[in-house]
């Protein structure tokens, strides 16, 4: 049986990417890569599986925030993780998720605690990068 090709994170080369910045806990920033972004209002929600990271990023000026709801292959449950993070800037979410695993997410613009809007969920990822 044929494999498809993939790129160095072990991403299908046509996987959709999406290039965003990562803001640190001491406020550097840095462009990362990451795979099967998901939007909602200014939420956008993407996944790198070299290192299991989930991006959770602002991408509007609105006074909201971005959420991402998850489920992973090695936890039981639906998980939240908010990002306070600013128009323009991703938090990085280390899950450390098995190579063997994966997760499914979706992106939530939320006010609060009240959610706006969510998008529909990515579908399983791999979590082997």
């Amino acid at each position: 049986m044929a494999q498809a090709s993939t790129n160095s994170d072990g991403m299908p080369l046509n996987a959709p990417t999406a290039t965003v910045e990562v803001q640190s806990e001491d406020g550097a920033s840095a462009q990362a890569t990451c795979y099967y972004p998901v939007a909602s209002g200014g939420a956008l929600v993407c996944f790198n599986p070299t290192g299991e990271h989930l991006y959770i990023c602002d991408r509007a000026a609105d006074g909201h925030h971005p959420v991402a709801r998850y489920y992973r292959s090695d936890k039981s449950g639906l998980k939240t993780k908010h990002a306070n993070v600013g128009n323009g800037k991703c938090l990085d979410w280390n899950l450390s998720i098995p190579e063997s695993g994966w997760i499914n997410y979706r992106a939530c613009n939320y006010e609060g605690s009240t959610a706006l809007s969510c998008s529909s969920f990515s579908g399983r990822i791999s979590a082997k990068g």
